[in-house]
């Protein structure tokens, strides 16, 4: 199969209806290449790309921009060391790089980025996890097993891998009800109410988010902590709130590409913590 060929094979099977102007297209190399083994990513990285090569991969499926903005524009970069090293590995490597991120969020079945999330949080997913919609994205909601803001903060800290997560709310307060607002949802600027509308709308005890605005949910539950109401937040990063969604969308993308291997790359949490 051909690079072409793949994608039009994703974009038939999710049946999004997605903006010409959006970020999902070929970042780099031809869609008349021949692929051999596809690597899934939440990002493509220095160190994927690098990886990659090593894996024998000729396609990468990214989630996020390559090239540092949302749709990886190039007219400000072809001067900066940054970007031209970046392009030499790519010119070295000859990998194809595609993104798929609207064609994801916006699938006909649901959300897959979410989807998966669920997945590896080991939460029940169903048509009912999706509680209502904001600037175009859904939010999501589960009932989980009792467990203390603490305890459930460790078990994510081991289940992603990080050294700390944020935290905001009473350490002994017992969850039941979750919400995930994955990626940037809580940052529209054009709709900051979003994450407390679905805490009280759901009756949300915690919310596990990516990006957050300061002056948005995490003041409105640091507010409520602080009056004794049972309201609580973890902030996971984009990344981490995210990614899981690249692993276990293999499953969906293997079908469509029988012959070919397909394996994940994790880029991992972009920060240290010293």
């Amino acid at each position: 199969m051909t690079v072409g060929e793949i994608i039009r094979a994703i974009k038939e099977k999710s049946g999004a209806d997605v903006s010409p102007q959006a970020g999902d297209r070929l970042i780099c190399g031809s869609e008349q290449a021949s692929v051999s083994k596809i690597a899934t990513t939440f990002m493509a990285t220095s160190e994927v790309i690098e990886q990659s090569s090593k894996e024998g991969v000729d396609l990468i499926i990214t989630h996020e921009p390559t090239y540092f903005t949302g749709p990886d524009r190039l007219d400000w970069l072809t001067e900066d060391p940054v970007y031209q090293e970046k392009q030499k590995l790519l010119d070295r490597t000859e990998i194809n790089i595609w993104r798929f991120h609207d064609y994801m969020h916006l699938a006909k079945e649901g959300d897959l980025i979410c989807r998966g999330m669920f997945q590896e949080l080991g939460w029940k997913w169903d048509k009912q996890n999706i509680i209502g919609e904001g600037a175009g994205f859904k939010r999501f909601s589960a009932d989980i097993p009792p467990v203390s803001l603490r305890e459930l903060t460790a078990s994510l800290k081991e289940l992603f891998g990080l050294p700390a997560l944020r935290v905001i709310g009473d350490p002994d307060l017992v969850c039941r009800r979750a919400g995930l607002l994955p990626g940037g949802v809580c940052t529209f600027l054009d709709y900051e109410e979003l994450p407390m509308e679905a805490m009280e709308e759901e009756r949300l005890d915690v919310i596990l988010c990516g990006d957050i605005l300061e002056w948005t949910i995490p003041s409105y539950v640091r507010d409520a902590a602080q009056m004794g109401m049972p309201r609580a937040m973890i902030i996971l990063g984009h990344d981490r709130s995210e990614e899981a969604g690249m692993k276990h969308i293999i499953p969906w993308l293997q079908p469509l590409a029988p012959e070919i291997p397909i394996i994940f790359l994790e880029s991992g949490d972009p920060f240290l913590y010293l």
